[in-house]
């Protein structure tokens, strides 16, 4: 059996229906054995930047797994953006090398910067973000490295791995059944320290006054939604929602309590900094949720985080945030541990609590415009955002690219059941909505998929209009265009003394009709540019089952609103209230 053949039958054994490559004279082979079967296909990207992305939205449902395939070289540098977004993300993949062959990989021997033709050291170059990188430069390694590569993609915290194979070695011949394969070691569970650790968060409930769960994306990724909602239902404690699992809860559920952090909504950070108890679920606590410093995030809570990967329990202490009660322990373990003393669960009553966090979301409700001129007549991003989640529909995939309009976006979206709302949550990869939408129109046939862009950030993978359309898959493409770098321009306003230099068509940025390149690729198109036409217009694009492109005008001066302002406390958001108002909200002493 050629080597080549092979990685396709391993690949196809684990589920992936969809390779995304870029084709190059050191992969020919692989992607030539992956041809020959029924059982997998190849899906050529216009770049290998958007064919990792694409890996992305293709492993962002629950046990998913991707591929991406890249050549020697530029091919192989160009995945590390997207792979970088898995890493950081925690998705398991696959990422797949031609190396040069054997003979010419010497450039790390002999001290030279290369030898052989495109030659790079990839496996160094990708290790940093991936959990596992290596060189398969001897055929009889193949079966040991890629059981072991798949086995860490998937073990523990999840996230992508790269085998790069030289070129000669992907056209050798081999035995599998009679090659070295990896045998992990059975994992440790410390049940009576996690049992431990559940008696411990259950006495802390009792004692609470004003608890809420934090669902971060480890719950998303793992499934664990269903299971911790459970648990909220029969404690009555509200949960918080970092982006990473805003779509874990339908909006509408009662014991949603939202998002929070620096772009989110005035009644989720009252929340969360009024807390008396926080329980965090697979959440890292990034800067973007906590604010700076971190120390004055949840400070009147007692924290309980649970977290697979200890450094990131370790690293709580180190940018300020002490947490009470930190466990180690895969999300499923600790669930399972909780579902065992289920009936010993205390007795509690939340519902004064409740009502203060529902009388904060009627006063400030998530996704109010409170960034645009009332007196333009140019759209309201928020007005467009909210008429395309009135319309997307349930068991839909939604995805957002990086700027202005993800903030936008995940300030107004109201999740519905079944739905799936995505983006670069870490890596923050401008370009990221299309590909990854096309990974998931792939990875669930039949899905509705919405790839939803800014003007900034749709043109880094514009490419892929034309993937879309040669496969005529059913992603709706939707470009809000308010001209320029919008929540960059916001930061030049704070510090810049609004010189828009490199974020505005008048100061070099390009500024380009997207219809036309749109329908260049062949794909339907739509125009709205007046708020009497959006319904109708988003109508019609909701209806269409095939692909479709719809360019959105909105008001260049609109800005992320409301947001925190560097250095004050989350609750404390710009536009400030009134003092006397905003002490009135604190139950929690505010920050002097």
């Amino acid at each position: 059996m050629k080597v080549s053949d092979y990685v396709a039958s391993v690949l196809a054994r684990e589920g992936v229906g969809h390779a995304f490559v870029v084709q190059g004279g050191a992969v020919a082979h692989l992607i030539d054995s992956i041809a020959k079967r029924d059982d997998i296909d190849y899906v050529c990207s216009g770049h290998e930047q958007a064919a990792a992305i694409a890996v992305h939205g293709y492993a962002a449902k629950k046990n998913g797994f991707g591929c991406a395939i890249a050549t020697t070289g530029p091919g192989i540098i160009n995945l590390i953006n997207g792979a970088a977004c898995l890493y950081y993300d925690s998705l398991p993949s696959i990422f797949l090398g031609g190396q040069v062959a054997t003979a010419r990989y010497k450039a790390h021997e002999l001290g030279v910067r290369q030898l052989g033709f495109q030659e790079s050291p990839h496996a160094d170059m990708m290790r940093p973000v991936c959990k596992y990188s290596t060189t398969v430069t001897d055929k009889n390694r193949i079966r040991f490295e890629l059981e072991k590569a798949i086995y860490i993609a998937k073990a523990g915290r999840p996230g992508p791995v790269f085998i790069d194979i030289c070129d000669d070695v992907q056209r050798e011949i081999i035995d599998p059944d009679a090659l070295e394969g990896f045998k992990p070691e059975a994992p440790v569970v410390k049940t009576a320290e996690i049992d431990g650790s559940v008696q411990k968060l259950l006495d802390m409930v009792q004692a609470a006054k004003r608890p809420v769960f934090v669902l971060g994306g480890g719950v998303r990724t793992g499934g664990y939604s269903e299971a911790i909602v459970k648990f909220a239902e029969r404690l009555g404690i509200p949960c918080m929602l970092t982006w990473g699992a805003l779509d874990c809860i339908p909006a509408t559920h009662p014991l949603n309590a939202g998002g929070f952090g620096l772009h989110s909504g005035r009644a989720g950070n009252f929340t969360i900094q009024n807390a008396d108890l926080l329980v965090g679920f697979g959440a890292r606590f990034t800067q973007h949720q906590t604010g700076t410093p971190a120390s004055q995030f949840a400070r009147g809570a007692r924290k309980v985080v649970i977290d697979v990967d200890q450094t990131e329990l370790d690293k709580l202490k180190a940018i300020g945030i002490v947490a009470d009660l930190p466990v180690c322990s895969e999300l499923g373990v600790f669930l399972t541990a909780m579902s065992r003393r289920e009936n010993d669960f205390p007795s509690t009553d939340f519902s004064a609590w409740r009502e203060r966090i529902a009388d904060w979301n009627r006063r400030y409700p998530p996704g109010q415009d409170l960034s645009s001129d009332k007196t333009s007549t140019r759209m309201s991003p928020y007005t467009a955002l909210a008429a395309i989640s009135d319309v997307a529909g349930e068991g839909d995939y939604i995805f957002g690219d990086v700027g202005a309009t993800l903030s936008w976006m995940y300030q107004t979206w109201k999740a519905k059941r079944g739905q799936s709302l995505l983006t670069s949550f870490n890596n923050h990869t401008m370009g990221y909505a299309l590909p990854a939408a096309i990974g998931a129109a792939l990875a669930n046939p039949g899905a509705q998929c919405w790839s939803i862009n800014g003007d900034g950030g749709f043109l880094m993978n514009i490419q892929e209009l034309g993937v879309v359309a040669l496969h005529k898959l059913p992603v709706k493409v939707i470009v809000l265009n308010n001209h320029g770098y919008g929540v960059i321009q916001q930061t030049q306003e704070d510090y810049f003394d609004s010189r828009f230099h490199a974020s505005t068509a008048a100061l070099g940025l390009m500024d380009v009709d997207f219809i036309k390149i749109a329908e260049g690729f062949g794909m339907k198109t739509l125009r709205i540019d007046s708020a009497d036409r959006l319904k109708s217009g988003l109508a019609q694009v909701a209806a269409e089952p095939g692909p479709i492109f719809c360019h959105i005008e909105i008001d260049p001066k609109a800005r992320i609103r409301p947001a925190v302002g560097g250095g004050r406390p989350i609750e404390d958001t710009a536009p400030l209230l009134p003092r006397d108002e905003f002490r009135a909200n604190m139950i929690v002493e505010p920050v002097k």
